[in-house]
């Protein structure tokens, strides 16, 4: 880990069995990272940067689909997500995950995301439609 000067400082102070568990999680939380990583890079109608200091992952998805329609979609099918406009109006066309869970949730919530989201874009392509609301009204 490359720890700034503060936080050094700050460590050094927390006992060592502390220290030992920190670190630990802090590894863990850099492999789930990784692991989701490399579940979604090629994934259909997902685009994403990995955090660098937390465990939630703001991924851009390419259906044409509004935040919440898309919210509701994954969740039909399994996936629990949050609306990227939850978190502001420049959070349209992203969703928000976390990978705070096992490495087999992980697994089989990225293999969840990636087929819905494929099918999201297949649609919004085949439909060139708005928003879900459209093509069902």
């Amino acid at each position: 880990m490359n720890w700034t000067p503060e936080a050094q400082t700050t460590i050094e102070k927390v006992p060592f069995f502390i220290r030992k568990r920190v670190r630990r999680m802090v590894e863990e939380y850099a492999h789930r990272r990784g692991m989701l990583d490399e579940l979604l890079r090629d994934a259909e109608g997902l685009s994403w940067r990995p955090p660098e200091g937390t465990f939630y992952a703001f991924v851009k998805y390419s259906a044409d689909m509004p935040a919440r329609e898309m919210t509701s979609f994954l969740r039909e099918r399994g996936v629990a997500v949050r609306s990227g406009t939850e978190y502001g109006p420049g959070g349209e066309g992203h969703i928000r995950l976390s990978f705070a869970t096992s490495r087999d949730n992980i697994r089989e919530g990225a293999r969840r995301l990636a087929e819905a989201c494929a099918e999201a874009s297949r649609e919004s392509k085949v439909e060139g439609r708005k928003g879900r609301s459209e093509a069902l009204a």
